[in-house]
């Protein structure tokens, strides 16, 4: 199945995941995998989305193809901070918990220093 085939030209035009699962039958997980896959093996229009808009569309027109790429990539590299502050804090965390295994005294001198202990 093509997903394309399902997916209206023009931002105006544009379908919900939620219509597409309707009209094709499939599950919401396997809908985006069809429009990444669409995306990825590109051929023809461009599959595009905004969050300003509830849907996907079909687009040739460059101006709304670097709006697209512009918000995709400020999505990601905010997504991407987040993982990396994430995993920071984690490692922290984690070896936080490794020292009071192997101290079991360890977290009480940690708390006192931070005046959550008395």
């Amino acid at each position: 199945m093509d997903i394309k085939d399902f997916i209206p030209r023009g931002k105006e035009n544009a379908i919900s995941r939620r219509m597409l699962r309707t009209i094709t039958g499939c599950s919401d997980r396997e809908i985006r995998k069809m429009i990444r896959e669409a995306r990825l093996n590109h051929e023809g229009s461009f599959i595009l989305s905004s969050s300003d808009v509830s849907g996907y569309w079909l687009s040739d027109n460059l101006t709304e193809v670097r709006a697209f790429l512009l918000e995709t990539h400020n999505r990601a590299e905010n997504t991407n901070t987040v993982v990396r502050v994430y995993k920071q804090e984690l490692t922290t965390r984690e070896a936080a918990a490794e020292r009071r295994k192997k101290h079991p005294a360890y977290h009480v001198k940690e708390w006192r220093a931070k005046g959550r202990y008395s």
